[in-house]
């Protein structure tokens, strides 16, 4: 399985959904060593559509706007090359009504506030990266039934 996660803003966009993960993770590393550099991104849904089979490849966009945490837009791209009957607009619905997808709800359902030996701490993420390890919590394919019941 091939994963391209990507995260991309209008030059000069004040806020977005990463900001939160974003902000914590170098917020606790500066705690730890106030030379630590981090970069981080997030994705939830795209990995899931990939794993499920709905596609080879998911590019899964989120736009916010400020005062509003729940996206008012979510588009899902399979590049044609999507499984089952649903086309991408349709998926993107009933993905934007199945997750929340606010900041306070990555930060719950991922508890990025609370760091442990047993979830993921920050200090390993800044020595081995943010994706590709599934001790994280954002690595659990735990919604992959629902989108393999949507083939």
């Amino acid at each position: 399985m091939y994963l391209y996660i990507s995260e991309s803003v209008s030059p000069g966009h004040p806020d977005k959904c990463a900001d939160i993960i974003a902000d914590t993770i170098v917020d606790r590393l500066l705690e730890l060593d106030s030379n630590a550099k981090v970069a981080t991104e997030v994705f939830i849904t795209g990995k899931h559509i990939v794993a499920s089979g709905l596609a080879k490849k998911a590019l899964v966009e989120l736009a916010y706007i400020i005062g509003n945490p729940k996206p008012i837009n979510v588009t899902i791209n399979r590049f044609d090359m999507a499984k089952g009957s649903l086309g991408d607009e349709e998926l993107s619905k009933i993905v934007s009504e199945k997750f929340s997808l606010t900041p306070l709800w990555i930060k719950e359902k991922f508890g990025l506030d609370k760091p442990s030996e047993d979830t993921f701490l920050y200090a390993d993420i800044a020595a081995r990266g943010q994706v590709g390890y599934p001790d994280y919590p954002w690595e659990r394919l735990d919604e992959l039934e629902f989108f393999k019941a949507l083939l």
